[in-house]
Parts: C-alpha cells; sequence; structure tokens
C-alpha cells in the first residue's frame, strides 16, 4: 500500500503529508466505528447465513461514503468512519497534527465511534438471540 501511495504521489506531483504520530491515532479511533458496522454484518450473516451478495452491494455504498468529502455532504458526519476519514484527508493534504485540528471535530469522531460499537453490539446481541430461537447456532 505505501508503495502504492508513493506511486500514486510521484505520478501526480501532489505530495502528501505522512506523519504517523498524526494519522494513527485518528484511525484507531476510525477502527472503532468500523468494528461496530462488522459486529451488525456479523449478526446479520447468523441470520441469513447467505449473505455475499449484500456484502458486495455494501463495499460499494462504502467507497461512495469515503470518497465523499464532508465540505460537500456535512450530515454524512453521522455515518460511520466518514469523520475519521475526513480528518485524515484534511490532516494529510493540509500537513496539521493533532493540536491543529479543532476539539469538535475528535469530540464528533469519538462519540460516532462509541454509538456505532454500542449499535453493532446490540443488533449482534439481538440477531444472536433471534439465530437461537430459531436453532440456527447448531453448527457452532
Amino acid at each position: 500500500m505505501v508503495l502504492l501511495l508513493f506511486g500514486a504521489m510521484l505520478t501526480s506531483g501532489q505530495w502528501l503529508s505522512l506523519n504517523p504520530m498524526t494519522t494513527i491515532p485518528i484511525i484507531v479511533v476510525t477502527m472503532i466505528s468500523m468494528v461496530g458496522i462488522s459486529f451488525m454484518i456479523a449478526g446479520l450473516a447468523i441470520i441469513v447465513k447467505q449473505i455475499q451478495a449484500f456484502l458486495q452491494i455494501f463495499q460499494f455504498v462504502l467507497m461512495g461514503l469515503v470518497f465523499v468529502p464532508l465540505t460537500v455532504a456535512p450530515l454524512l458526519a453521522f455515518a460511520p468512519f466518514v469523520k475519521g476519514v475526513n480528518m485524515v484527508r484534511t490532516v494529510m493534504i493540509e500537513d496539521l497534527t493533532l493540536t491543529q485540528l479543532p476539539l469538535s471535530d475528535y469530540g464528533v469522531l469519538l462519540l460516532n465511534s462509541l454509538i456505532y460499537l454500542i449499535l453493532g453490539l446490540t443488533v449482534f446481541h439481538a440477531c444472536e438471540k433471534i439465530a437461537m430461537k430459531k436453532g440456527l447456532l447448531g453448527q457452532y
């Protein structure tokens, strides 16, 4: 991935700031919401079983969410991990540090991640109960 990134920067002439001390903490907090989404999908998978087609469509939806900047659609800040991706994009393009980002951005990112994690765990638990009632977990 790093080689592809440097290749893209070389061919485009646009150089990004790759400060791991700034980007990694934002990415780690963003990953919390991704774990929540993963629990939701896992819950759905134990009930439905054949979920491959849904995952392929969902992958394109997620790519669309990631590519739209929040300046174009500010309400996407409430979607999972869009705020974190936007913060990383801003940090890399504008060569910012963690202290140069507004505290409100961190608050929205942390709240978003925690909400999606709690929602994911709740959905998974509910799906697990449904699967147990229907006897779908016998093979596990």
